[in-house]
């Protein structure tokens, strides 16, 4: 009897593990595949990833709320890309070594038109960007990796910041209104 109710328990557990595996398809490879070709797309944010622990631990300390659900970003967050532009709008958390005074300054929120992207395909079929961007002083180097499902992992480097990432997926470009 207690060989069958752990059994069931274990049964239990495992199909719990393996149904909430991360493996969503977030796009079919062909789609994926057509919007990396044609360079018009958007990444969207899911979830900032500081790289500095005490954020994390600052954030801890916060009461009735983690930093799971603090860096649990809301839809909009996004970084388009296109061949003439690309447009980001992204949140910032960590350490900044020039802050602003004006706190909505402090994201990622910029536009680009000068900037060359490197790509490349790895072996593991994930397409990896390079992007140096020429017209932001405090902006070095952004790094975009996206796999066959459409899953996406961003990664920013500043001249006046520590380094963040951002996973997330990719998706078509919206329409603005009126085109």
């Amino acid at each position: 009897m207690k060989t069958s109710f752990f059994s069931i328990i274990l049964f239990a557990f495992l199909f719990t593990t393996l149904s909430c595996s991360s493996n969503r398809a977030y796009l079919d490879p062909q789609k994926t595949e057509q919007l990396l070709s044609s360079g018009n797309f958007s990444f969207n944010a899911e979830r900032a990833n500081p790289t500095n622990a005490d954020v994390i631990n600052v954030m801890n300390s916060f009461p009735g709320a983690g930093s799971s659900r603090m860096l649990t970003l809301d839809p909009g967050y996004t970084v388009d890309f296109s061949k003439e532009e690309i447009n980001a709008q992204l949140p910032y958390f960590g350490r900044m070594f020039v802050a602003n005074m004006d706190t909505r300054k402090n994201g990622f929120d910029f536009k680009s038109k000068d900037f060359t992207i490197d790509k490349s395909r790895s072996t593991d079929k994930k397409t990896v960007f390079a992007v140096n961007v020429s017209d932001q002083s405090n902006i070095r180097q952004i790094f975009l990796e996206v796999f066959q499902n459409g899953r996406a992992y961003l990664s920013i480097n500043a001249n006046d910041r520590q380094a963040i990432s951002y996973d997330g997926y990719i998706s078509e470009t919206p329409k603005k209104s009126g085109e």
